[in-house]
This record gives structure tokens, C-alpha cells and sequence, in this order.
């Protein structure tokens, strides 16, 4: 009995003068396992070791935890002793004892569907964006919850790959998410319906006007059907037809005279006109008649037009 109850003043005794040390380790390691509540965040620290600096502006000696982990509450993000020291000292905070110290902290998180996040993109570009501009994101992305964010996007209207920055404050730390997305544009195309040889005259029968959205910008596009050109290339049906594949070809210039034919029923009338403008066939031009009044028709061919009514 008189043994054990040595053993026992010996190990008090013991653990009394490893407590008061300076760098205690056991109660430090019962003090980093709590859990501390900071900005909605749980604050698990870890390891074995003491958070204690100097504050060089104030000459004092603080407790630094709770300092780095108010001002980095970000999602599953660790901080170990070099980070801390390093931090600190951009502070003027001289970092007495960070042995073995990492700090690990969970924040909880939002899910963003695809659609969210497109949505809050396009709201990032207020309004600078018409109807004929989309964006496509191709992956969820999580985000802090009950953070408040704000986002950076590229304001030029050119399409493609890019990149916005989602910026999470909190007090003087900010941390940035990159969000990768295309920006999409809706351009009216030209596109063959059939098999075009080389050479061939573009009409309504072999091409047709389509909507397509792109993800780079097309310098070449036709704003109307392009009646008249011919074909430099051979373009297979469903090709888009660029203004470098075709030429215009002209069928009548400005100052020709042709037959203007006009037909009812029984009713068949022909007169000569003098062209007001060059074109191709297939388009409508301006004709003076022996009057000297404007009338309108569609070119036939290179002697012959049939007259329109209420054109333009």
C-alpha cells in the first residue's frame, strides 16, 4: 500500500509539471479536439501542439487560433503549421509555438444544378447580353452556403470557352472559384438542302435559312437567302454555305432593258423596262417603265422579268 500510494503522488506529480510546462502537450491535445463555431462553420482541430504568438504592434501575447480560422472559413480546407506561421507574420504576429498544428475545417455546401448556374451567370452579365447569346455550363458546382459571393465575368460579346470567378468575402480574406462555361451565339445560316456541284445556281429549291448556336464567331454569314450566286466548291447537303463558297453571279445590270411580263388568267401583258439596279435571277430589282415609273419584278433569266405586285 505504502508503494502504490508513492506511484501515485509520483505520477501526479509528473503529469502536474508536464501541465505547466511551456509547451504542454496533453492539454493542448484536450483543447484542439473541441469543435468551435465560426461563420456557420464546425472548426476541428487536430494534432498535438500549442497556438500561442506576439503581437509585435501591441507587445502581448495572444491565442492566434481562433484568429486563423475566423478569417479562412472555406470548404474542407486545411491549414497546417508553416501556412499559419507564414500568415501570421504578414500580420506582424510572431508566432511562439505552432508545432505539429493543423486545423481542418467543413463548411456546409450548396449543390448549383447546371441550370442554376446558368442562370446566375447570365444575371452576372445584366442585361449586356441580347437574346441571340446563351451560356452552357457542363458541371454542377458547390459553393459555400450562407456565404455571400459575388461573380467576375468576360463582358465581350465574342463566343467560346471561358471563365468566371466566383469571389467569397469574408471580413479582409477572399478566396476565389473558378467556373469554366462556353457562351454561345445564335446565328442565322445558310445551309443546302441538296447536293451542290461545282457551279451550281443557288435557288429556294437547294437551300434554306437555319438557326444554329456556336461557340466561335462566323465573320462569313448571309443575312438573306442568297439567290443567284453559284457555287465555288462542290457543298454536300446539310453543309452551311459560307460567302466564300459561292459567287454572285450577275444576270441583269443596272441600265439593261428587258421584257417585264404580266399574267392573270387569259390575261398576258409584256412591256420593256429598263433595269434601275444590277441582279441576279431569282431576285426582286427596281424597273422604270417607258412612263418613268418605278415598278418591281423578279428576274427570270438575262431578258425577262415578271412583274410583282406591292413589292416593297
Amino acid at each position: 500500500m505504502k508503494f502504490q500510494i508513492i506511484n501515485i503522488i509520483s505520477g501526479l506529480t509528473a503529469y502536474l509539471c508536464l501541465f505547466s510546462a511551456g509547451d504542454t502537450l496533453l492539454s493542448w491535445h484536450f483543447f484542439l479536439k473541441k469543435d468551435v463555431s465560426v461563420t456557420n462553420a464546425f472548426i476541428k482541430a487536430g494534432d498535438i501542439g500549442n497556438i500561442y504568438g506576439t503581437d509585435l504592434t501591441q507587445q502581448k501575447k495572444i491565442e492566434i487560433q481562433d484568429t486563423i480560422l475566423s478569417e479562412n472559413p472555406f470548404v474542407d480546407t486545411k491549414w497546417k503549421s508553416e501556412y499559419i506561421r507564414a500568415m501570421l507574420e504578414k500580420k506582424y504576429i510572431f508566432p511562439e509555438s505552432i508545432r505539429g498544428t493543423e486545423i481542418q475545417i467543413s463548411i456546409p455546401s450548396h449543390m448549383y444544378s447546371i441550370q442554376e448556374m446558368e442562370e446566375i451567370l447570365l444575371g452576372a452579365y445584366s442585361g449586356f447580353l441580347s437574346n441571340d447569346y446563351m451560356i452552357s455550363v457542363k458541371n454542377q458546382v458547390s459553393l459555400p452556403a450562407n456565404i455571400p459571393f459575388k461573380i467576375k465575368v468576360d463582358l465581350t460579346k465574342i463566343p467560346g470557352e471561358k471563365t468566371a470567378n466566383v469571389l467569397l468575402e469574408t471580413g479582409s480574406f477572399e478566396k476565389k472559384i473558378k467556373i469554366s462555361y462556353t457562351l454561345l451565339k445564335k446565328y442565322t445560316m445558310i445551309q443546302a438542302v441538296k447536293d451542290l456541284e461545282y457551279g451550281d445556281r443557288l435557288t429556294h429549291d437547294n437551300i434554306r435559312k437555319t438557326s444554329m448556336w456556336l461557340d466561335h464567331t462566323v465573320d462569313s454569314v448571309f443575312q438573306v437567302i442568297p439567290l443567284g450566286y453559284v457555287t465555288l466548291r462542290k457543298i454536300p447537303a446539310g453543309m452551311t454555305i459560307l460567302s466564300n463558297d459561292v459567287v454572285k453571279k450577275i444576270d441583269v445590270n443596272n441600265g439593261e432593258t428587258i421584257a417585264l411580263e404580266y399574267s392573270s388568267g387569259n390575261l398576258f401583258i409584256q412591256s420593256t423596262v429598263r433595269a434601275c439596279e444590277s441582279g441576279s435571277i431569282g431576285e426582286v430589282i427596281k424597273f422604270r417603265n417607258t412612263k418613268n415609273k418605278y415598278i418591281y419584278g423578279e428576274i427570270i433569266s438575262k431578258e425577262r422579268a415578271s412583274f410583282v405586285k406591292g413589292a416593297f
